[in-house]
């Protein structure tokens, strides 16, 4: 399926927000919550706590391994919130991931570009091979309504 008729199918299409509660806000609430919230490039999941305001199902997608950032994101998992260790892609396999110096949260599929003329204090330094998947090797996508998605420019791959 292409980006373009997913976001046909879509209420809301393709939308960019600097902050996510205020996204969240927009289209559900605390009454008319998500059923399944995927939520890819989780990072730390520093943000699921406003997910978990709004979601009663959470898949947080986060490939990176390195105990700064995967113990931090492992402490929100819960009887509704499942964190799992992949790159979303659109393929099975593993591929190298440039990882940055801001404990992770540039790091990227992509080889970095803008990156580094935007955020010149942030550095690629190391390569780490990830493990990849697509989206509908997961049987709970289609229990789910709501995709969020911080990729570094990967979201079409997703």
């Amino acid at each position: 399926m292409s980006i373009d008729e997913i976001v046909k199918l879509s209420q809301v299409g393709h939308v960019r927000f600097d902050n996510m509660e205020q996204a969240l806000a927009i289209y559900l609430s605390a009454e008319n919550r998500s059923k399944g919230l995927i939520y890819v490039g989780a990072n730390t999941g520093q943000e699921l706590p406003i997910c978990k305001h709004y979601a009663d199902k959470i898949y947080a997608f986060e490939p990176i391994t390195n105990p700064s950032v995967w113990n931090q994101l492992i402490l929100h998992e819960d009887y509704n919130t499942y964190c799992l260790n992949y790159a979303l892609t659109d393929h099975n396999d593993v591929m190298c991931f440039h990882t940055s110096s801001n404990n992770f949260e540039s790091s990227s599929l992509f080889e970095p570009q803008e990156r580094i003329t935007e955020f010149p204090d942030v550095k690629f330094t190391d390569i780490i091979f990830v493990k990849c998947r697509r989206l509908d090797h997961f049987h709970f996508v289609q229990f789910c309504d709501v995709l969020i998605m911080d990729v570094q420019g990967a979201e079409l791959s997703v």
